[in-house]
């Protein structure tokens, strides 16, 4: 959902920018930056939520079984 709101956002501000010049360009080239910088951000953290998330799951499918001690003779 964010990905296609995001991508119709900079499309606009890209094609704001091709019509304008100067100051408001730079303005809108940058806003366009920083909302494909605030997409890639969002991506990351979701992404390292679910590896935390199936990495926990494995700790605890793995805390539930029982593991055999070997003893030195």
């Amino acid at each position: 959902m964010y990905k296609r709101i995001g991508a119709v956002v900079v499309l606009l501000l890209i094609l704001g920018s091709l019509m304008t010049s100067g100051l408001v360009t730079a303005l809108l080239d940058l806003t366009a930056f920083l909302v494909l910088l605030a997409l890639v951000w969002i991506r990351a953290v979701k992404s390292s939520d679910k590896k935390q998330q199936k990495k926990q799951n494995n700790e605890s499918d793995n805390g539930n079984e029982s593991t055999p001690v070997f003893k030195a003779d």
